[in-house]
């Protein structure tokens, strides 16, 4: 199966608290190349990494 990388744009969101803390940066780096959005004809896979977040919220729209 084809598979598309897609580009997620996050302006205009709300960002949550930014943690200045060396050892935040120790124990919750990630250095992953998965994030982001997979789409196939027959689904769309989305990988987030927020460790601090209570939920995400996922908006999608027919067209634009």
């Amino acid at each position: 199966a084809q598979s598309e990388k897609l580009r997620l744009d996050f302006s205009g969101g709300e960002g949550g608290n930014i943690i200045h803390a060396s050892c935040f940066d120790e124990y919750f780096t990630y250095e992953g190349e998965d994030l982001g959005a997979v789409y196939t004809p027959h689904q769309t896979i989305f990988t987030v990494w927020a460790p601090t977040a209570r939920e995400v919220q996922l908006y999608t729209y027919r067209q634009g």
